[in-house]
């Protein structure tokens, strides 16, 4: 497959405004200039005919996209997505662009020039309609876009927040160290406040998209982006981030720290609350995939430190650091999905740091030393990868869960949950009691175990109890007791919130269902005194008395489910109301038939009516699943996971990794898996930081026919083939061989071929 070029957002309305520009400029001539207006005619048509060509070549193109993301096994809403723009140029270009063709050529070949003047004046009206739709249709594929980008600007947000804290605080140390005068110093170092300066740029940004994804109508995600917004105002955000640059420019530096973690702490609400909009399965195998893959670049690392003895470099000292960053990143969302892989990732990130400060101190810390804690690091992230795989198959081989038992487990759980937060909240206003670490301790054992009951049944109320263990973890130490136990508390309400919400949700639908259940059993016995009456009509032998009275009854049965339908309208489907209405009326011409002893146009009609009534059940059915479906958690277990992309999800926040690069290959080489290379203060915009297999090459290997070429026209099997090869540390002199292969496969050339 070749590579996919798609520019439909912007190419399409150009050339279309410029058409029609020509358009009404050869129209206004008049009749003093029929030639000109006849020519300009002539020319429009020709120049539509292209942009209806255009259309078409861009559906195409659309098309060889929506194979590419059937073999890369996308999510159905992109495909979805792709189908829709497909049928939407498809229509344009064969109905609408084409009556447009048709009629200015008409027009150029028209011999009563009096006439010429309305045809170009219907044209130009229909080129209006297509630039109308096209500037509709472009709007809706550029918000569709900021609001597939967003989770991954958030998280690259996050990503360069973390960053800048460590290094303000770095400088801070280094300058301490020397005097006071340095330290006030540092405290308005340069490149954390302009770095600082671009993140709120960002955020704001950021927030404004999000804004307007929230506030567009029949938005599915509606409520998830509300919540997030939420999220940010709650926690404050632009004031935090406004207060970090306050602190660097003033030199306050107590000021600064705090702002900072203020910003990281609603950044990872937020993403929380979008997280909230995908299934529990997908946003175990996005964690668990990016998780192996930090845990493959810790190994690189490790090689590298073995390598270079007690002269490490700069570059591998940075590269370390960044690992960490990144892993401090995923560490919130991580300890909502599992908190045993939770606890693997703090004791990665642990022995993370270990290393990086015995990197930076390398001669008074033996070789073997460092690159033992670096596999310390990389198998304590491949056993929390493993143990969220284990937990996604325990959920997809699960049995469907039962609405009634459901709720039960629901109204248990948040029981359960309020008694904690009534016993966390005790402490918390206690903090001096000597008692509390212990009462903690026994609080986190007591909330981990509500994590995992709420996993199933309610997993955004799982992610907030995994965030009060957390907090209960921290309230151990008494420094920071009443601070976390405050923050363990409201994580717990919010728990208790979500889970009455959904308790609220599925009673709901719980009614909803047997109030159509109860209009389902009535329409079951309309049609059973209809299919009565179809006998009687069949065996009857001289008038049709009988099944003229039982067809009158099942009418009026039917008439009184017209009411009951109307009555109800909100929970009826239209479908439903439509089968009704028709099903009543062929009872009436089956009447009249009958009437008349015409027994086979009286039996005909019986049938039609019996038909109806099936489809109002069926669509009954379907309405009262739905209704249910939406109350319960979202792919909890054995749901629609179809084609969800590894490491495509808000959870898989990437950064810079080691690896090769066109111009040389070692520690300090930007790696394409999931974020640029340059990761520090004033690098610029990390948009790699929440990538997957879909978007890896984007970034990296900069040279012509690199990944950043051939990522939109290759398949899965060779974009895996790809990825080991940017992993492995191949030697410098097989880069180009590397690239070849590369351009290869952009021109559809795979060793399977």
């Amino acid at each position: 497959m070749k590579t996919v070029r798609i520019s439909l957002g912007i190419s399409l309305p150009i050339l279309l405004a410029g058409t029609l520009a020509t358009l009404l400029l050869g129209a206004s001539v008049g009749n003093a200039q029929d030639d000109t207006a006849q020519a300009a005619a002539y020319r429009n048509g020709i120049a539509q005919d292209d942009l209806r060509n255009e259309a078409e070549r861009v559906k195409q193109d659309l098309l060889a996209l929506l194979e590419d993301f059937k073999e890369s096994q996308a999510t159905p809403q992109d495909l979805a997505a792709i189908n829709a723009a497909v049928t939407k140029i498809n229509d344009l270009s064969e109905k609408d662009m084409g009556a447009v063709v048709k009629m200015l050529k008409n027009a150029s070949a028209l011999d009563d020039k009096s006439a010429l003047a309305p045809m170009l004046v219907n044209a130009s009206k229909g080129q209006k309609s297509i630039e109308n739709l096209l500037k509709a249709f472009s709007d809706n594929l550029s918000l569709q876009q900021a609001e597939s980008s967003l989770a991954q600007r958030i998280g690259g947000l996050l990503l360069r927040q973390i960053v800048n804290l460590h290094q303000f605080q770095d400088n801070m140390a280094e300058a301490e160290a020397k005097s006071a005068r340095a330290a006030k110093h540092a405290s308005q170092s340069l490149l954390p406040t302009v770095e600082q300066n671009a993140i709120q740029t960002e955020l704001e940004q950021i927030l404004d998209t999000l804004q307007k994804v929230a506030a567009t109508p029949d938005n599915k995600k509606k409520a998830v982006y509300a919540q997030a917004l939420k999220e940010a105002e709650d926690h404050q955000l632009k004031e935090a981030a406004a207060s970090a640059i306050h602190g660097l420019t003033s030199a306050k530096p107590e000021e600064t720290v705090p702002a900072q973690r203020n910003v990281i702490g609603g950044l990872q609400a937020v993403l929380q609350k979008l997280s909230d909009g995908q299934s529990i399965q997908e946003r175990l195998t996005a964690m668990a995939f990016r998780l192996t893959e930090l845990a493959m670049d810790q190994r690189n690392l490790k090689s590298f430190t073995l390598s270079a003895g007690r002269a490490p470099g700069a570059d591998l000292i940075e590269n370390q650091r960044k690992l960490c960053d990144q892993v401090e990143a995923l560490l919130f969302d991580l300890s909502g999905l599992n908190l045993d892989a939770f606890a693997q990732g703090k004791g990665a990130k642990k022995a993370m740091d270990e290393a990086d400060a015995d990197l930076r101190d390398a001669k008074a810390h033996p070789t073997q030393q460092i690159a033992d804690l670096q596999e310390n690091a990389a198998a304590s992230l491949q056993a929390a990868a493993a143990i969220l795989e284990k937990q996604r198959e325990a959920l997809a081989n699960s049995a469907p869960l039962d609405p009634a038992k459901t709720l039960a487990q629901l109204k248990a759980l948040a029981d359960k949950i309020d008694d904690t937060a009534a016993k966390e909240k005790q402490i918390a206003a206690n903090p001096g009691n000597p008692q509390n670490p212990s009462q903690q301790k026994s609080l986190e054992n007591t909330t981990t175990q509500l994590q995992k009951d709420a996993v199933s049944s309610s997993p955004a109320a799982a992610a907030s109890l995994g965030h009060a263990a957390g907090e209960m973890q921290n309230a151990q130490n008494q420094q920071q007791g009443q601070t976390s136990a405050q923050k363990a508390v409201e994580h717990l309400t919010d728990a208790s919130n979500q889970v009455k919400q959904q308790i609220t949700a599925l009673t709901g639908a719980t009614a909803i269902q047997q109030a159509l259940q109860a209009l389902i059993d009535q329409i079951m016995a309309a049609k059973a005194k209809t299919v009565e009456a179809a006998k009687s009509i069949q065996t009857a032998k001289g008038n049709f008395t009988e099944g003229v009275a039982l067809t009158n009854q099942a009418q009026k049965m039917t008439q009184e489910l017209k009411i009951a339908a109307l009555k109800a309208t909100q929970i009826v489907p239209d479908e439903a109301k439509k089968a009704l209405a028709q099903a009543y009326d062929h009872l009436g011409q089956s009447t009249l038939e009958a009437a008349q002893v015409r027994k086979a146009q009286a039996l005909s009609r019986n049938q039609d009516a019996q038909q109806d009534f099936d489809a109002a059940i069926q669509a009954l059915k379907k309405a009262a699943e739905n209704a249910i479906a939406a109350a319960m958690p979202q792919g909890a277990n054995g749901g629609d996971q179809s084609g969800s992309q590894p490491g495509n999800q808000a959870g898989a926040q990437g950064g810079a990794q080691p690896g090769n690069q066109a111009g040389g290959n070692g520690p300090g080489a930007a790696s394409a898996s999931g974020g640029n290379g340059a990761t520090g203060p004033g690098s610029g915009d990390q948009t790699g930081a929440a990538g997957g297999i879909g978007s890896q090459f984007i970034q990296g290997w900069g040279a012509e026919g690199g990944p950043a070429q051939v990522v939109e026209g290759i398949k899965p099997k060779d974009r895996d083939v790809l990825l080991l090869l940017q992993k492995a540390q191949v030697p410098p002199e097989y880069n180009v061989m590397l690239q070849q292969y590369s351009k290869n496969l952009a021109n559809g050339e795979s060793p399977d071929n």
